[in-house]
């Protein structure tokens, strides 16, 4: 017999000793645990590293998973459309008081937003706004975008045509009246 088909066989008699006696094992775990603490935590860091290294594709899939969880619940707490415009796509958290270089500084950027409010219970002071909407209010404290243009592109309809029909409208309206009404 080998070396190895000894460590094998001593394997499999260990195995089997756990499965019959599950409370004796756990209390010989937990108190190898308690006695050594820093090397059982440093042992199983390497452990979770190595199934983590070994299984990206299931690790990338539960991040995902819980980044989508963290996110629906986002959006079910302040509303699943742009507070501005209404768009139904390309959604983001804003900070309502423009403040929120300040704030993804200390609590990181990205899916950390959605954790820190869940973690905070959804405080005040936060929207949700489209990504357009979001990107144009970054350096004023309003949206500047003109969403009338936008509710063309969303109906199908180029914007210059939009113009080109404000404009003919313009020019046809009597003198002092407003073509929109």
């Amino acid at each position: 017999m080998t070396t190895e088909d000894a460590r094998e066989r001593s394997r499999e008699a260990n195995r089997r000793y756990r499965e019959s006696h599950p409370e004796r094992s756990r209390e010989k775990t937990r108190r190898y645990r308690a006695a050594n603490l820093e090397k059982a935590r440093a042992a199983t860091r390497q452990s979770v590293a190595r199934w983590r290294e070994a299984h990206p594709d299931s690790v990338a899939e539960q991040r995902q998973k819980h980044i989508s969880k963290l996110k629906a619940a986002v959006l079910d707490h302040y509303g699943h459309a742009c507070a501005c415009c209404g768009a139904m796509e390309r959604l983001t958290v804003d900070h309502v008081h423009g403040d929120g270089d300040v704030h993804r500084a200390e609590v990181g950027g990205g899916w950390a937003i959605y954790r820190w409010l869940v973690n905070n219970d959804f405080p005040e002071g936060f929207q949700i706004l489209c990504r357009p909407c979001n990107a144009s209010k970054k350096r004023a404290m309003h949206c500047r975008l003109d969403h009338n243009d936008d509710v063309a592109k969303r109906a199908g309809v180029h914007p210059k045509t939009v113009q080109r029909a404000r404009t003919s409208l313009v020019k046809t309206a009597p003198h002092g009246s407003d073509p929109e009404d």
